[in-house]
């Protein structure tokens, strides 16, 4: 044991062990023929594969909404700070610890669905922090579209990218997989048979059609 982190969540205490384990990669030969594979990380779908296959969103937060406001309502009609008004601050909590959990089980099972059927996985190198950045502004520079923005980002946040990213990466690393990251520039414009390059390209957010070859595909897929 390397050391150990005791937390406290609201259900109860944890600990963590970082332990150092000695042995050989574990190995076994992917299920898929298709051994490398392309992956577009969405918003609708949360992802889809350059083979085409796609997993839906699970959309845990927006599943929860109605159980979330219904528990802040009723936190606001307590005193605050009273015995009561603790008890339900706990519930709330409580909730919150649930979406986060079913979040990390979902990620887990999808990141080992694709450590078992592919050799090498091809993601964007997305710059996270920016894409959920508040558009809101300040007081010289007012920010634009802020109501649609926000909606992006919790979609976005809901979908947990960063840590699915982190275990692909890691599990990579144990199963002697090849987890690389590239530009994500232009992957949404530029069509995978004829590789021509617009944003006509892009008729929705869902369809792609190539102005130059015609191809027509899911956008998601044709960016993977």
């Amino acid at each position: 044991v390397k050391n150990a982190i005791v937390s406290k969540e609201v259900d109860g205490y944890y600990i963590s062990l970082v332990i150092e384990q000695i042995t050989e990669k574990k190995h076994f030969d992917p299920k898929s023929n298709n051994q490398a594979v392309g992956l577009d990380i969405g918003v609708n779908l949360f992802y889809a594969l350059s083979n085409g296959q796609i997993k839906e969103n699970p959309r845990i937060l927006k599943s929860f909404e109605s159980e979330l406001r219904i528990a802040q309502r009723a936190l606001a009609r307590k005193i605050k700070r009273s015995n009561n008004w603790y008890k339900q601050v706990e519930n709330i909590k409580k909730i919150h610890l649930k979406i986060k959990r079913i979040r990390q089980d979902f990620s887990q099972k999808a990141s080992t669905q694709l450590i078992e059927n592919f050799s090498q996985i091809v993601v964007e190198n997305l710059k996270l922090k920016n894409m959920t950045k508040s558009s809101k502004g300040d007081q010289e520079n007012h920010g634009k579209m802020v109501k649609q923005k926000s909606g992006l980002n919790r979609v976005i946040l809901d979908v947990g990218i960063g840590g699915f990213f982190r275990q692909l990466e890691y599990k990579s690393k144990w199963y002697d997989r090849e987890f690389v990251k590239v530009d994500p520039k232009y992957t949404s414009q530029t069509c995978n048979i004829c590789g021509h390059k617009s944003k006509e390209n892009r008729k929705t957010q869902a369809k792609f059609e190539c102005v130059n070859c015609g191809h027509k595909e899911n956008a998601d897929v044709n960016a993977a």
